[in-house]
């Protein structure tokens, strides 16, 4: 049998709306790496615009800024986190890891079988 693995998508929703998931919180970290949602939206493969509106989306449905912009010139503009994103973005990191973490317990409790591993 091939090499089985768990693998999680994660979304956090409120209320059955999407508040953010994974590709959100690659964005912002993009954007904190990058220092521009340009250059994050382009690390991701995003257009500027599909990467606003996943970051404008957010917002709405935190009720909270999370990336602030400076706008262009000759040295181009500058975006940068809010404290709000670097928390959630801390915060959801941990969660994830711990989620991972578990998933690959009961994956293996789960899928282990006495004769061998059914995953291998």
């Amino acid at each position: 049998m091939t090499s089985m693995q768990p693998e999680l998508r994660v979304r956090v929703i409120d209320d059955k709306r999407l508040v953010f998931g994974d590709p959100e919180v690659r964005l912002l970290e993009a954007i904190g790496r990058n220092g521009t949602l340009v250059d994050g939206a382009a690390a991701l493969g995003l257009s500027y615009r599909c990467a606003w509106g996943k970051i404008k989306a957010a917002e709405a449905s935190l009720g909270t800024k999370l990336v602030e912009s400076t706008a262009g010139g000759s040295g181009g503009g500058k975006s940068r986190l809010t404290d709000t994103a670097q928390r959630l973005v801390e915060q959801y990191s941990q969660f994830r890891v711990a989620l991972g973490e578990y998933a690959e317990r009961e994956f293996q409790r789960c899928f282990s079988t006495a004769d061998g591993d059914a995953t291998s």
